[in-house]
């Protein structure tokens, strides 16, 4: 039996898949996971490659989606490269 996702599993699949190119465009490799009955994360490889960034994409104030990562910084999904170049910015 194959279940239908909700809208707003898709439009997280849809963001998140976006951002990997976008990452995979400023030289970040990542990884989309999706764990049966969970929503899909995408873990984002740090520069040092010691640590991998969890990344959500998440229902913002006003119906606007975001991106949250580190869990507790959130940027706007807006179509801008704000984002991407902020996630490839963390180093640690």
């Amino acid at each position: 039996m194959t279940m239908r996702k909700s809208a707003p599993a898709r439009e997280r699949f849809r963001l998140l898949g976006q951002l990997v190119f976008d990452l995979y465009d400023l030289g970040r490799s990542s990884v989309l996971v999706q764990r049966a009955g969970g929503q899909p994360v995408l873990y984002v490889r740090t520069p040092s490659g010691r640590r991998m960034i969890a990344v959500l994409a998440v229902p913002g104030d006003q119906g606007c989606w975001g991106y949250l990562w580190d869990g507790c910084h959130w940027t706007a999904a807006d179509g801008t490269p704000t984002a991407e170049r902020r996630i490839a910015g963390v180093v640690r």
